[in-house]
Parts: C-alpha cells; sequence; structure tokens
C-alpha cells in the first residue's frame, strides 16, 4: 500500500536492509541468521551424501523481520538509493537528493536541478566516494548524463563528465577508481581527487567481440584487482584495472527461444570470488521488450599470486577455485627444445571435503618457491599439500582447526610455513605462527609465535628477513635464523607508516 519497491541497499555491516518504494517511504528491515538450516532434506530411506564447500553445518539460512517505517520529507517520486559508506546512505527522488544517517535522520539535502538542471532528465544512478565533509557524488541521468558533486565541508561544485551516453557506473572498493560504461560498448576507468575536485581517465577499451553492444551492467571483484563487464548481446568480459582481457564468454538462453538474447542486468560475486552471478533479461532480437529473465552462476579460478604476494606464487602459476587447487608445472622434453613449446603439466589438488564444507571460502593460497608443498587457509584453520606424496596435512581435531583464522596472509619460508593468525582462543589474540613442513599441524606443541599488538594486513620474506605490516600501520622487521629442528625469531626495528600517508588496507605486497 506505499507504493512499489524502487530500491534496496544493505547496511553497513550487513544486518540490515534500506528498502526504497516509489512513494518516498523507507522499509528498515533487520537481518538476521535462523536457527534451523535451510533445504533440509527428509528422505522415507536412509541416504548418504558429500557436503559440498560451506555446507557442514547445512545451507545457513537468513530472516528478515520489518523493523520499522518512515518517510521521506516532500511529496515526490523515488527514483533510486545508493549506501555512501559507514555514516549515510543517499536516497533520491525527482526533485531531491536526501542524505540519511542509517538511523534515518536528514543529514543534508540537495535540488536535482541544482545538479543537473534539465526536467526531462530523471536521475538513474548515484555513487558516493568518501565519507563525511570530503567527498565525491557522482549521478548518472537517464539521457546518459553524468554529473560529478565535488562536496568539502559545506561547500560543493558541481562538474559534468565530459563523456555522453553513459549506462552505467561502478565504484572499485580498493582504490579510488569509477568505471564508466557507455551505448557505444565502451569501459572507461577514471582516478577520482576528492581533494584536488578532479577525474582523470586511466584507460578505456571497447568490445571487441560485438561493436554493437552496449555496456549493460559492471561490478569490481571485491579486491578491486578485476572488471566483470556485461553487454547488451549477452557477452560477459573479465578485465584487469589496465584493461587486459582475462575471459570473455557469451551467455545463451536455455529455456528460451533462440532468438531471444540475454542481456545481464546485474552482477554479483559470490564469496571468495570464485563464481560471478549474472542475472539478466532476454529480450527479443527484433526490439527491446523483455520476453523473460534467468540467472546464471559462472565459474572462475583465481590466482594465488593475487591473495598472497609470496615467491613460490611469483615463480610458479598457481590458482584456486572453490574447492581445488591447480599448480602448473613447465617442463621441456628432448624433442620440444627446437621449438620450444613446452608440456603442459597441472597438479589438481582437491581440497579435503573435511575441511572445505566448514571453512569455506578459500582466502589465502601460497606454493613454495619449489613448487613441491601447497598451503591453503579458509574462514578458520589451515591445511598443507604435499605434490610429491599427493596427501593433506590438516589438524589433528576440530577444535584446534577452529582455535585460529588466517589473517593476513600465509608463505613458505625453507622447512617452514609462516601464518599470520588470530588466536580465538586467547582473545583474539593477532600472532605470526611457524609450522614445520615435515610435522602434522598442531596448536598445542612448541611452536615458534610472535604476538603482535594488532592483526596483520601483509607480510613478506626476502632471504632470512620477515616484514609485516599490521593495521596499526605500523611495519615490523624480524630476523629469523633457523635449521633443520630450531627456528628462532628476533626483532629488529619497527616504521610508523602514517608519517608517511600510508593507507595500510591499500597495501598489497612488501618488498625489501
Amino acid at each position: 500500500e506505499l507504493g512499489q519497491f524502487v530500491d534496496v541497499i544493505w547496511g553497513v555491516d550487513g544486518g540490515m536492509l534500506f528498502a526504497v518504494t516509489s512513494t518516498g517511504f523507507i522499509y528498515e528491515i533487520a537481518v538476521y541468521k535462523r536457527d534451523t538450516p535451510a533445504l533440509e532434506y527428509q528422505f522415507s530411506a536412509q541416504h548418504y551424501y558429500v557436503r559440498g564447500p560451506g555446507e557442514a553445518a547445512g545451507i545457513s539460512s537468513l530472516g528478515i523481520a520489518q523493523k520499522r517505517t518512515f518517510r521521506l520529507p516532500g511529496t515526490g517520486a523515488t527514483v533510486c538509493a545508493t549506501a555512501a559508506g559507514l555514516e549515510m546512505a543517499m536516497v533520491a527522488t525527482r526533485s531531491h537528493v536526501y542524505r540519511l544517517t542509517w538511523e534515518g535522520a536528514v543529514i543534508s539535502t540537495t535540488a536535482v536541478r541544482d545538479i543537473y538542471d534539465n526536467p526531462l532528465a530523471q536521475l538513474r544512478q548515484m555513487l558516493c566516494i568518501g565519507d563525511g565533509g570530503s567527498r565525491t557524488e557522482l549521478h548518472l541521468f537517464s539521457d546518459g548524463s553524468v554529473h560529478v558533486l565535488f562536496c568539502s565541508g559545506s561547500e560543493a561544485v558541481v562538474r559534468p563528465l565530459e563523456q555522453p551516453s553513459v549506462t552505467v557506473l561502478a565504484y572499485n572498493p580498493t582504490g579510488r577508481i569509477v568505471a564508466v560504461g557507455t551505448t557505444g560498448s565502451e569501459v572507461l576507468l577514471y582516478a577520482v581527487d576528492s581533494r584536488e575536485q578532479s577525474l582523470d581517465l586511466i584507460t578505456q577499451w571497447a568490445l571487441e567481440h560485438d561493436k554493437a553492444a552496449h555496456v549493460a551492467a559492471l561490478t569490481w571483484t571485491p579486491d578491486g584487482s578485476a572488471l566483470a563487464c556485461g553487454y547488451s548481446t549477452g557477452h560477459v568480459v573479465m578485465r584487469t584495472v589496465l584493461g587486459f582481457e582475462l575471459n570473455a564468454t557469451r551467455l545463451s538462453s536455455q529455456t528460451l527461444p533462440e532468438f531471444l538474447v540475454p542481456s545481464p542486468r546485474l552482477l554479483h560475486w559470490a564469496p571468495g570470488a570464485t563464481r560471478l552471478y549474472v542475472f539478466s533479461d532476454c529480450v527479443a532480437t527484433s526490439g527491446d521488450s523483455v520476453c523473460g529473465q534467468q540467472a546464471d552462476a559462472l565459474p572462475f579460478v583465481r590466482a594465488a599470486l593475487n591473495v598472497v604476494a609470496c615467491e613460490g606464487n611469483s615463480k610458479r602459476v598457481c590458482m584456486f577455485s572453490d574447492d581445488k587447487v591447480l599448480l602448473h608445472h613447465c617442463e621441456f622434453e628432448a624433442h620440444d627444445l627446437a621449438s620450444q613449446q613446452p608440456e603442459l603439466l597441472w597438479h589438481v589438488a582437491h581440497v579435503p571435503p573435511d575441511y572445505i564444507s566448514s571453512n569455506w571460502p578459500l582466502r589465502y593460497v601460497a606454493a613454495d618457491a619449489d613448487g613441491l608443498h601447497i598451503a591453503v587457509a579458509g574462514t578458520n584453520g589451515l591445511a598443507c599439500f604435499s605434490v610429491a606424496s599427493h596427501k593433506w596435512r590438516l589438524f589433528r581435531n576440530q577444535q584446534q582447526e577452529a582455535s585460529i583464522s588466517c589473517v593476513g596472509g600465509l608463505l613458505w619460508y625453507r622447512e617452514y610455513l609462516i601464518v599470520a593468525s588470530i588466536n580465538h582462543e586467547c582473545g583474539d589474540s593477532p600472532q605470526i605462527l611457524f609450522f614445520p613442513r615435515t610435522r602434522p599441524l598442531d596448536t598445542t606443541s612448541d611452536l615458534q609465535t610472535v604476538v603482535l599488538e594488532s592483526p596483520v594486513v601483509t607480510m613478506s620474506c626476502h632471504d632470512s628477513i620477515l616484514l609485516v605490516l599490521c593495521r596499526n600501520n605500523v611495519l615490523y622487521q624480524y630476523a629469523i635464523f633457523d635449521d633443520m629442528n630450531f627456528i628462532q625469531v628476533s626483532f629488529r626495528r619497527e616504521i610508523e607508516l602514517s608519517q608517511f600517508g600510508v593507507d595500510p588496507l591499500r597495501v598489497r605486497s612488501l618488498q625489501w
């Protein structure tokens, strides 16, 4: 009775939703975990089955409950909404843009005509980069124009983006980069500088597979390293930040007639970024009428170097998916020396169901420099794989496995596996653990342990020097002394990086 839903946005902690209606009402909805798992099958006869990744406790079920409803000031029809960081949400009507706290209080209001004075154009999408006083807002209108609002305190400057016929916008979560899609199949990347009030073009590219397509949907991977582009012709293309094409595929309609083309409208990454969900409208090739909808799940493998920048991952081609790790070996045979064509050999290591069913998705994967050992870490614990024996090593019991979580990465150093972790049995204390390569995984044994003041962001090891960057923006340097049966870690120095304006959460790797 309060109108149709026009948009829905997640709260910052994932525990609430704002559902916005066409008449300006906002439903505040709480999201909670239900006690009973979903899809618990009941059979008349006894059945045996293996649970998949993340399904050890059944498929998790969420419930929603309406907390309250409030209405925006004025009577204009609502058109779109977006989350704007930790402090606020933005909701736009035909006449005004409202900035709200997550409790529903109005912070500020801007008339749409002050952003773009065209009564025939309607807001279609908004993006907000930055929190508080210094932020940049991008407003996409129905005529394909984009107008950028640079806000600093109480002052605001509006500038048009010199790129016509824009269809969609997407913001990189780890860097101040905005992807812009156009009707000419082009994607442009802009660097945003709120302080300098500028948008600088970094790179651009067009769809090489079909020039008649327009960009229909964009989404970045959670780590911001790649961009998924959906086109009106059904193409889905993955590219790096620099524009290199990683993968291209074309969707087909599985249950509808062949003359219907799936046109992506929404792209969403599953946890772990190894599966891309594509929600499409099926459009007739002879017109623009929507004749159906479909959803596709596209599986991907990720490079281990993308999650752990260690020596082994840089020397070896190591990739991983939901439940397996692929390690590439390139060997030359005698008859191939003249042509220098390598024989492609892959070692495929399926992660044990006992581990991946409880600790999906995989967060960190690291190969050693010789390509003989692989370590993986999910939500809790870790597992090690020997290429020579083709066997996995797990913790002795689930209690030990659940006692630590790998946070900040893992890497191999000679005969040891170095793990940046959080110890849940010690009040979530951040630690660095050194596991011997030849011994069973065991937290009760006499492990070499370094206790830290703050969780690790990233770490690297060069010869016998270990560099550790923590969330408190301090870089620690350690010296490692070891032999086959003994290891000692000695603190050398620390460097406070806040004086250099470094954001620790944006650091990807360390070099010495």
